[in-house]
């Protein structure tokens, strides 16, 4: 009996001794920029499906905070108050003082030399953006900074600290970091891409390689936005999409790239941006959740696709009544949405400083040739500048033969909730509108694309 109390006691021990060891103990204070500003807590975060997620909150007493958790595998974490601001490496049994927030530093450490190797990566990291001029220069201009970079991650790979898991954390993360930092200056201005036999040699095999497929990627805090400009990068050069433009089924490929991904949350979180984050409605938003809905799979993004339907798509369907409008002609000959009842209606919102609105003039112009008995057809400038207007409209180069209205300047506050209840945030916006003043499609396909003449085809008495 005594043997099996002494065994019984040497096992919680041995228990107990490693959830202890396994805690690591995080203290220090948290400063603002503001001086007067006074906050009570602040967020630690962990990466979650390759980009940091909240974890907990931490209550702050007179800027002051003491943290324990039980961590089971070494990791990055971060502190903010708002975001994820000042990120830390963390291993079982780390102990831990900082300042946080207005400035980042480490005061005591019992695992300093890992502490100091990943602080000095991140300031590194932080440096790139905050070179005199960065976010304005030329492609080249970041790359050249995004090379000096590079340099200092070499020196930073041959002085490693002697910890296994922090070695292999670094060697497996940083080709990753490298390669955001190539695709987010490619990205940021986007411009004109470079034909693919004029990339620098530091892009070969960024598409290649399948490189979002990577298993790691759920584990690096950037490798979310990495996933998908890995996929953006493929789409524009693996695909040629910009001479495939129009004959490549872009939704079917992305949705197959898309699953192509290691982890089923980001393949979530990606299908989710296609659906809610490029504004869509009606029935281009009920085509795509075709494709992209059977991939978001996450409770929390299958909660935030429930809510965006109920507050963004069911408001605007078929049938609703379309607001009225009180717009000017260039006779100053008010109309009204009233006014033109009988006949389906097609609206161009359009200004005519805008580029993709020229674009789009001589498609919507064939169209209006094409179905002119049928729909009334209309632009609708929101120009500020009405002489400019009047001299664009009367202007034989240009394709504006059907009717122009007027809706700048005072009339565009006048008509307030008319661009308030079509959320016109950017131009040209397409409505199609029934004979009965009720919607047809809230935002109509645009006149370039073959679906809105099947669409007006299907419609014509």
């Amino acid at each position: 009996m005594k043997k099996q109390l002494f065994a019984l006691f040497i096992l919680v021990s041995v228990l107990t001794g490693c959830s202890k060891n396994d805690k690591v103990k995080i203290s220090g204070e948290y400063s603002t920029s503001k001086a007067d500003e006074e906050i009570e807590e602040i967020f630690i975060y962990e990466v979650q499906a390759g980009k940091f997620t909240p974890m907990d909150t931490i209550a702050l007493k007179e800027g002051k905070f003491t943290y324990e958790y039980a961590l089971s595998e070494p990791g990055v974490y971060a502190i903010g108050e708002r975001y994820p601001k000042d990120k830390i490496y963390l291993m079982p049994g780390d102990i831990l003082s900082a300042q946080f927030g207005k400035e980042f530093k480490i005061t005591a450490s019992n695992n300093p030399k890992v502490h100091e190797h990943f602080t000095k990566w991140q300031e590194e990291n932080t440096a790139v953006f905050k070179t005199p001029g960065f976010r304005l220069s030329s492609f080249e201009e970041k790359l050249k900074t995004v090379k000096n970079f590079f340099k200092t991650s070499d020196s930073l790979s041959t002085n490693l600290p002697e910890s296994k898991e922090y070695s292999e954390y670094f060697t497996t993360m940083m080709p990753l970091e490298r390669d955001w930092f190539l695709l987010h200056i490619w990205m940021n201005p986007q411009g004109i891409y470079p034909a693919k036999n004029e990339l620098p040699e530091e892009y070969n095999g960024l598409y290649k390689d399948d490189k979002y497929k990577n298993v790691v990627l759920s584990n690096f805090y950037n490798g979310h936005n990495l996933s998908l400009n890995y996929l953006r990068y493929a789409f524009i050069y693996k695909y040629d999409y910009r001479n495939n433009r129009s004959t490549l089924d872009y939704d079917t490929v992305y949705a197959n790239e898309l699953k192509a991904l290691h982890d089923p949350q980001i393949i979530s979180a990606l299908a989710l941006e296609e659906l809610v984050n490029r504004k869509l409605f009606g029935e281009i938003f009920f085509n795509k959740e075709k494709i992209y809905g059977p991939l978001v799979s996450s409770e929390s993004d299958l909660k935030t696709l429930e809510q965006y339907k109920e507050e963004q798509i069911n408001p605007y369907l078929p049938g609703v009544k379309a607001p009225d409008f009180v717009f000017i002609d260039s006779s100053g000959k008010e109309a009204t949405l009233e006014s033109f009842k009988g006949k389906p209606i097609l609206i161009d919102v359009w200004a005519t400083w805008c580029k993709p609105c020229k674009y789009e003039a001589p498609f919507f112009a064939k169209l209006y040739d094409q179905y002119k008995d049928d729909f009334h057809f209309m632009g609708v400038s929101i120009d500020k500048d009405k002489p400019a207007w009047e001299k664009f409209i009367k202007d034989p180069k240009n394709p504006h033969g059907w009717l122009q209205l007027y809706a700048g300047g005072e009339w565009y506050t006048k008509n307030k909730s008319f661009f308030d209840f079509y959320q016109i945030a950017g131009i040209p916006r397409f409505i199609l509108i029934d004979s009965e003043g009720n919607l047809l499609m809230y935002d109509a396909y645009r006149p370039s694309s073959e679906d809105l003449e099947k669409k007006l085809k299907s419609l014509k008495v």
